[in-house]
């Protein structure tokens, strides 16, 4: 089970000669403060921005009706935080997603006179705004109709203690979905950094922890050496065939 955040701070603690604090949240103490702001960093700065973890890859389908689209736009799923690429999707047409695109390619789709060859979609996530959202546009953006399929990474990677996913610490029993031995890895350098310590070991410690992990968290496909292997993704029973 993974550890809480006082059960973190109670290591943390130990590890830098400061005393257990019955309390991280909401304490006032000077050093609890520093141990639960190390904690809050390590996690959503350092463990949930370094690496695509398994636990935090959700897949997501948006219709996409051009002539029903007012503005073009396609909300993002709400917990959307980064799409994981080349996982997009058109499932009518049973075709790759082109993208997502950078304005630059963006804009010689749209306003110049590149012609899209076949029945490929082109992609971009871009800032709605008005409603402070991530959305997705596409191209050609006139009489398609079709559902696209993703992947990405949920911004929710804190669990309450009952059971509810959010977006940050509140609470002395929240656990995580990221592995708790990467967050309280990137919580001590930073806790040794805010009280003068040195803490460049610790730094690489925290380095070499995540990748063993991380290299561990969803397994890899096989590696051939001979370039004549053939891959065969076709999931067909050998029998009835006469």
């Amino acid at each position: 089970m993974s550890d809480t955040v006082l059960d973190i701070g109670y290591k943390l603690s130990d590890e830098v000669g400061l005393p257990r604090y019955a309390n991280l949240i909401g304490n006032q103490d000077q050093n609890a403060r520093r141990i639960s702001t190390s904690i809050s960093d390590g996690l959503l700065i350092d463990a949930f921005r370094d690496r695509d973890w398994e636990m935090l890859r959700k897949p997501a389908s948006i219709p996409v009706d051009s002539a029903a689209s007012d503005s073009g736009t396609y909300p993002l799923p709400t917990d959307f935080d980064r799409i994981i690429n080349d996982t997009i999707w058109d499932e009518v047409n049973y075709n790759k997603v082109r993208g997502p695109v950078d304005l630059r390619e963006w804009q010689e789709f749209e306003k110049g006179f590149a012609q899209l060859a076949g029945l490929e979609l082109v992609c971009r996530i871009q800032g709605d705004q008005t409603n402070n959202v991530k959305v997705m546009v596409f191209y050609p953006d006139d009489s398609t109709v079709t559902t696209v399929s993703l992947w990405y990474i949920s911004n929710k990677c804190v669990i309450s203690s009952g059971g509810t996913l959010k977006t940050s610490i509140s609470a002395d029993d929240d656990t995580f979905l990221i592995p708790s031995d990467v967050v309280r890895a990137a919580s001590k350098w930073r806790l040794l950094r805010s009280l003068g310590m040195s803490f460049q070991d610790e730094r690489l410690e925290y380095s070499s922890l995540l990748d063993d992990l991380s290299a561990n968290d969803s397994g890899a496909k096989k590696i051939h050496t001979n370039r004549m292997v053939k891959y065969d993704i076709a999931n067909i029973p050998e029998v009835g065939f006469g």
